[in-house]
This record gives structure tokens, C-alpha cells and sequence, in this order.
């Protein structure tokens, strides 16, 4: 199964199929009464098919100008770079995560109820200072994924298929801007940016000052069940019928991406990057950082966002220290 054909949010779709029809065949329903009623549960649903055309009659004329406009003016370029060369290694991919203490999501999730937002502005934010803290910028562009699934196509929520995207995502403060103020800003902006994420991300960064290097940091709210844990293979049971996925692997053109979760009342921050650009050391700096914003965020949403600290006493003496030993 793989990406260029189906997405995450198949993965439960593809799997709850297989158990419903391997039960069906067990139970004697005949092969061709399996199929007669998998065609006349196709004929009162959408396919893909309906996305393709609704795809195609779509304005992306006034798309790529909502997305041109949303990039003017922006002349960085958003990136973090690494203090230290890592070893060589084979590997090509490498995963490190944090777990924000139950009081500081606590609070965040109090946060997106009482301003009413999706709690993935969360992690845009959150996203959105890092990459101002480590550019020294006040103005970053990064890339969310999105699922595509926003389409007027009825139940296009069940369709198989591959709808998941990347847009740009601009965070811009002064001085003066707030956090709640952060908060609002991303929100609004994701509702608008929403109507036009079917947009190619390559004809967006066509259209930018930076092109292909517009985005260079990656961030995905995972809010499905994809059961594609990369550390431990899934299993799943129905009655007599158990399977396991044995392996899956996961990558992306990006030196560096982020996905945060919320599970079981902890978000959840995962970083995915290239070790032989990274070293592990630094991944960890980095994820202690989105932890620090975290409780920057949740502790004092009023304060200036420009004013947050997040470098921790760790990654000073690893500055002070290890970094400057010459």
C-alpha cells in the first residue's frame, strides 16, 4: 500500500473492507454474491472518479491568487539549520518524539474551547514560534498537510483514494501581537487558506519570490487512526481473524517534519528528520523547545509572542559547553 495511491486516512477503510469481505467469504456467502453487492454499494456512492472531475472544474485561476496573495511581500526563507554534523549513517529516516504533561495540554485543550478553533492551530502555532525563534524572524512560512477531504463530494470521507496535500502556512507577528492574538490570526487564515487547499503545491511555490525552496519544514496533525506506527506493528484482531502489519515506513523529501496527535489527554509532538543531517542530540533540543512553547502557550496566552522564552537550561549548557569546545 503505498502513498502514491491511497492515503492515511485509508488505512481503517482498507482494513475494515478486508475483515468485512474475508468474513463474508467465510460465512459462505458466494464470490459472486460478494461482488453483485459490492456493485450496488458502489452505484449509490462516490469514487474517486467524482473527486478527478470535481478536481477539474475547480478555479484554480482564483486559487494560485489567493495563494500568491497570501505570499506577498514574504522574502525568507524558514529553515533550521543544524549546529553539528552528525556521523554518516545508511539510515535515511529517524523519529523522535515528546509527550506534553497532561496539565499543559490540559489547559491548551481549554484554550481551543474557549476560542474556538481546531486543535491543530495549536501545533501551527506552535510550529509558527519555533521556526521564529530559531530564524530570528517575525515572519516564517512552513508546510501543513491537509487531508483534501473538504470537497463537495458527498461521502467523501469513505472514498479510497489519495486526496492528502501540502499548502503553506505564514505566521507573521510584531511586537505587540499576543499569543491568543497568534491563535486567532492562524485560525482564520486556515479557514480561508481551506477553500483553496486543492491548489498543487507546485504551482504555489511557483508563483513565490523562494519557489522550491519556500517550504523546508513540514508539520501534520494527525487526526486519524492510521495505524502506521512506524516502532511497533499493528495488530488487529475480529473474533477468529487476526493479522499484523509486519512493517511500514514512513518518509518525506523534508530534512525535518513534525506531526503532533492528541491521544489519550496528551499532545503529542513526533519529529521526523534525516540523521545524516541531523544528529540526535539536536532533535532533542528541538523537541524541548516545542515543549517550552507548549507551557509558554498554555501558562500565559496573553503575552507577547515576540517575548516567549524557549531556549531551556539543557540546550544552554549544551551551547556553552559542548558546542563551544574548541
Amino acid at each position: 500500500m503505498h502513498h502514491i495511491i491511497v492515503d492515511g486516512w485509508c488505512s481503517n477503510m482498507v482494513t475494515g473492507g478486508f475483515v468485512e469481505y474475508y468474513k463474508a467469504l467465510a460465512s459462505g456467502v458466494s464470490m459472486s454474491d460478494l461482488k453483485r453487492s459490492i456493485m450496488e454499494e458502489r452505484s449509490s456512492s462516490s469514487e474517486y472518479v467524482d473527486y478527478i472531475k470535481w478536481m477539474e472544474n475547480q478555479d484554480k485561476r482564483k486559487a494560485r491568487k489567493y495563494w500568491k496573495e497570501l505570499l506577498e511581500d514574504y522574502d525568507n526563507v524558514a529553515d533550521i539549520n543544524p549546529v553539528k554534523k552528525p556521523a554518516l549513517t545508511n539510515e535515511q529516516m529517524m523519529r523522535k518524539s515528546v509527550v506534553i504533561d497532561k496539565e499543559t495540554t490540559a489547559k491548551l485543550m481549554e484554550i481551543v474551547r474557549k476560542e474556538q478553533v481546531t486543535v491543530n492551530i495549536i501545533a501551527e502555532v506552535t510550529c509558527g514560534l519555533l521556526l521564529q525563534q530559531y530564524t530570528k524572524e517575525r515572519d516564517v512560512v512552513f508546510g501543513k498537510v491537509v487531508s483534501g477531504r473538504n470537497a463537495d463530494i458527498n461521502g467523501i470521507e469513505n472514498i479510497v483514494g489519495l486526496f492528502v496535500n501540502t499548502i503553506p502556512v505564514r505566521v507573521t507577528i510584531d511586537e505587540n501581537t499576543s499569543i491568543i492574538e497568534m491563535i486567532r490570526n492562524q485560525h482564520m487564515q486556515s479557514i480561508e487558506s481551506s477553500s483553496y487547499d486543492y491548489c498543487s503545491l507546485a504551482d504555489i511555490q511557483s508563483d513565490s519570490n523562494q519557489g522550491s525552496d519556500l517550504i523546508k519544514i513540514l508539520l501534520a496533525y494527525e487526526n486519524y487512526a492510521s495505524g502506521s506506527n512506524n516502532e511497533v506493528p499493528q495488530e488487529i484482531s475480529e473474533e477468529d481473524l487476526t493479522f499484523t502489519m509486519e512493517h511500514s515506513r514512513e518518509q518525506t523529501d523534508y530534512m525535518l517534519s513534525i506531526s503532533s496527535l492528541c491521544i489519550s489527554d496528551v499532545f503529542v509532538f513526533d519529529v521526523m528528520y534525516n540523521p545524516n543531517r541531523f544528529c540526535n542530540e539536536e532533535i532533542g533540543i528541538i523537541l524541548e523547545r516545542i515543549e517550552k512553547i507548549c507551557q509558554e502557550i498554555a501558562n500565559n496566552p496573553q503575552q507577547s509572542a515576540s517575548k516567549i522564552e524557549t531556549v531551556t537550561e539543557k540546550e544552554k549548557a549544551l551551547i556553552l559547553n559542548d558546542f563551544n569546545a574548541t
